[in-house]
Parts: C-alpha cells; sequence; structure tokens
C-alpha cells in the first residue's frame, strides 16, 4: 500500500512539474511587443489589444497577456520557486528516506 501512495505522488509531481515547466518556458523567450518591428517578416504584424510581450514559436508570432521578466519579475520568480520546490519534492520522494515515511 505504501508503494502505491508513494507512486501516486510521484505521478502528481511529475504531472505539475512539466505543467509549470510549461508555463516557464514562454517567459524565457519572451520579448516586449515594441521589439516586434525589429524582428525580420514581422513588420507589418498586427498587435492585438492587450498584449504585453510576445514568443516567436515555430515560425509564427504568439502574443502573450503576461510581460516579460524584466516587466513582471515576481510572477516569473513565483513561477520559478514553484519549479524549483517541485523538483526537489520529486526527487525527494525517490530517496530512501521517503521510503520510511511513505
Amino acid at each position: 500500500m505504501k508503494s502505491v501512495l508513494r507512486f501516486s505522488i510521484q505521478v502528481i509531481f511529475a504531472i505539475s512539474l512539466m505543467l509549470i515547466f510549461f508555463s516557464l518556458a514562454p517567459w524565457l523567450a519572451a520579448a516586449p511587443v515594441s521589439e516586434l518591428r525589429a524582428e525580420p517578416g514581422f513588420e507589418k504584424t498586427v498587435v492585438p489589444i492587450g498584449a504585453k510581450s510576445y514568443v516567436i514559436s515555430h515560425g509564427a508570432v504568439v502574443f502573450r497577456a503576461s510581460g516579460t521578466i524584466a516587466q513582471e519579475p515576481f510572477v516569473f520568480g513565483a513561477i520559478c520557486v514553484a519549479f524549483i520546490t517541485n523538483f526537489i519534492f520529486l526527487a525527494l520522494s525517490f530517496s530512501k528516506a521517503s521510503r520510511k515515511i511513505l
């Protein structure tokens, strides 16, 4: 029973780690909308209302309502803390000490 609980916890941490990573990754490549005009091929792109940043993903521009790391450092920091904390808990769930607890 303990091994099933430990495995379930590991699956939950692994899934949440992937979700946090996918929300963290666009922050690393985000650029302010004001820099879009400097990108070759995107000079005449229409910027939606409320877009603070953009990411070029697979040759297409993806606009984001959230800003860049410089514009919103606390939000980016909170996502980083959540990612690191989740990674530590996942790593600890594989340790021998957790086998005694769970």
